[in-house]
């Protein structure tokens, strides 16, 4: 049973895998920060939002994303990676 089923549960995330996903930015901005973002690493949540969103300080593409429970299993998402680079994506949560 994962621990998305009952969106009225206490929800914690464990994001560090998201957020040390693999980014790729253009080659004269190889580096960029996540200026912020829906959930935090390590979170405790009563509720999950529908979307879950995260904003960069310069453009970038997504290479992967993954997003894992407390107990490290990954949760499965309805995310395309898309083939632009953007600022900020926005990710549908599972229901």
């Amino acid at each position: 049973m994962g621990i998305l089923h009952s969106r009225n549960r206490l929800i914690k995330l464990t994001l560090g895998a998201c957020l040390a996903m693999t980014v790729v930015a253009p080659l004269a901005n190889a580096h960029t920060t996540v200026k912020s973002s829906t959930l935090e690493d390590g979170g405790i949540y009563q509720t999950i939002p529908d979307f879950f969103d995260l904003v960069f300080a310069r453009k970038v593409g997504l290479a992967s994303l993954t997003l894992k429970d407390t107990d490290g299993k990954e949760i499965v998402l309805d995310f395309t990676l898309p083939k632009s680079m953007e600022t900020k994506f926005s990710i549908p949560m599972p229901s």
